[in-house]
């Protein structure tokens, strides 16, 4: 989860020299915003760059919001996670926008998610947790392994919870 973050980050930094516009109308709303406000820190009068983020920004929250809302109606047992990864997408185009002052005069007022990526984060952590811990019962090697997989991506969302360093060691030593 963490590694499709940091690659949509990535990726829409390579984008950022394209068009937004291509990429609007790809349905990389995402994409778009990030190109967008990269393009109004250069050129802060940009007419291209302002109605495309006027465009892109409205659809993007609504796709990650339309994501996040599927998840927590699905059986996933993985789904806080992936509605993890749609907040920090979602708080990653509000702090770029707050971090441009072309930005902010076409969306002056971008919503953030941080008190729903902070309580998703936790119970990301304790799926995660959990499924380690039902992994390290078994008793064999293999699924040590998986134990310590699931250990590690708990302390990802969120740091030391529980006794999860621990858990990290214990999975290790049985792996």
């Amino acid at each position: 989860n963490l590694i499709i973050i940091v690659f949509a980050i990535v990726i829409g930094g390579f984008w950022s020299c394209g068009s937004s516009k291509k990429t609007f109308e790809s349905g990389n709303y995402y994409g778009s915003v990030m190109q967008s406000v990269s393009k109004l820190r250069k050129s802060p009068n940009n007419k291209k760059a302002r109605e495309v983020l006027s465009q892109a920004y409205p659809m993007g929250v609504d796709f990650y919001l339309t994501q996040v809302n599927r998840m927590k109606d699905s059986q996933d047992r993985f789904k806080n996670g992936k509605i993890v990864d749609s907040y920090k997408m979602l708080n990653n185009m509000h702090d770029e926008i707050r971090r441009c002052p072309a930005a902010m005069e076409v969306i002056s007022n971008p919503e953030d998610y941080y008190n729903q990526l902070k309580y998703h984060a936790r119970e990301a952590a304790a799926e995660r947790y959990a499924a380690g811990e039902e992994a390290l019962a078994m008793g064999t090697r293999p699924y040590a392994i998986e134990a310590f997989e699931q250990f590690v991506q708990a302390d990802l969302y969120l740091p030391s919870y529980l006794d999860v360093k621990d858990k990290i060691e214990e999975a290790k030593y049985f792996a």
